[in-house]
């Protein structure tokens, strides 16, 4: 300020940072919607996947029994979704929580003596006891214990810190933005994508035999749990006792146990489970339903989880 009382220099010098600026929260976003909208997509390709598992055994498409793209998102894409962040989303933020705390607590204290090859080489050890928490979840929540899984989450850590070895410190601002984000989110989609076509395809593929074998089913349920929790009804299919007295009118034995699969464009489809074949009829007979009996996993050696 001169004699005047005019104030002199720059006026906003208290808005100045010194340093370069941080990453905005929003930074990701772009990427992460891009991302979302890869990984929806082939989730929904894995659901279809999952439901032609099912139908295999009966020798139709999820297309013949009415399963169309708007009928199979809308019936199992929320449960879908839950699987998918149980059992692919969390233990993907649990390794790389315990990555960035073994980053703070053991490379933080030093990192004013270490160069960079030193970082780098210390935090490429750091990813294998963090890694160590995917076969820890997958065993806690009945999962099989994926090789593949832990061989990304491995190759991730290893990338993550490649790309940030100029960084001192890891943490989660600064994974929002650049190679680390888009590292990140290539690991998020990648197990979620393999996640939720391993399992829900092997559960509906065991379902089919079930159902092939005679026994009802109207959902499968993922064979993973969180301990305490009921499991997860995931995919809603179609395999419905027929009427005995249907049954025999549609050219069964006597006695013979039918399942009603569905039907699509005049044609209705039925497996007769004892003559082990299928029967294409028009839509317009009259086919009546038994009361549904949740079957036992036990029965006929299942191991899908049914109801």
């Amino acid at each position: 300020m001169n004699r005047h009382g005019i104030v002199v220099g720059n006026t906003h010098e208290s808005s100045v940072r010194d340093g370069p600026a941080k990453p905005s929260a929003w930074g990701w976003l772009p990427l992460t919607v891009q991302t979302l909208a890869a990984v929806g997509a082939l989730a929904y390709a894995t659901i279809r996947v999952s439901f032609q598992y099912f139908y295999d055994p009966f020798g139709v498409t999820a297309e013949s029994v009415g399963g169309s793209s708007t009928t199979i998102l809308a019936q199992s894409s929320l449960s879908v979704i839950e699987f998918a962040a149980l059992f692919a989303l969390v233990p993907v933020l649990l390794v790389l929580a315990a990555f960035l705390t073994l980053d703070r607590r053991v490379l933080w204290p030093k990192a004013d003596r270490l160069s960079v090859t030193a970082r780098l080489r210390a935090r490429l050890l750091l990813a294998l006891p963090a890694t160590s928490l995917y076969p820890l979840y997958q065993w806690l929540t009945n999962g099989r214990t994926y090789s593949y899984l832990i061989a990304y989450a491995l190759v991730a850590l290893c990338v993550l810190s490649t790309v940030s070895r100029d960084q001192e410190r890891l943490t989660p601002r600064g994974l929002r933005e650049g190679p680390a984000a888009v590292v990140v989110v290539a690991w998020v989609g990648l197990a979620t994508c393999w996640i939720v076509l391993t399992s829900l395809g092997l559960d509906g593929k065991e379902a089919g035999v079930c159902a092939r074998n005679g026994i009802a089913v109207r959902y499968v349920h993922t064979h993973r749990h969180i301990p305490g929790f009921e499991r997860i009804p995931i995919l809603r299919v179609g395999a419905e006792p027929v009427d005995p007295e249907d049954a025999t009118a549609l050219g069964a034995r006597s006695g013979a146990r039918m399942l009603y699969l569905g039907q699509s464009n005049g044609t209705a489809v039925v497996w007769d489970a004892t003559d082990q074949r299928t029967l294409l009829v028009p839509s317009s007979k009259v086919i009546r339903l038994t009361p549904h009996t949740p079957a036992s996993p036990s029965t006929a050696k299942c191991k899908a989880y049914i109801s």
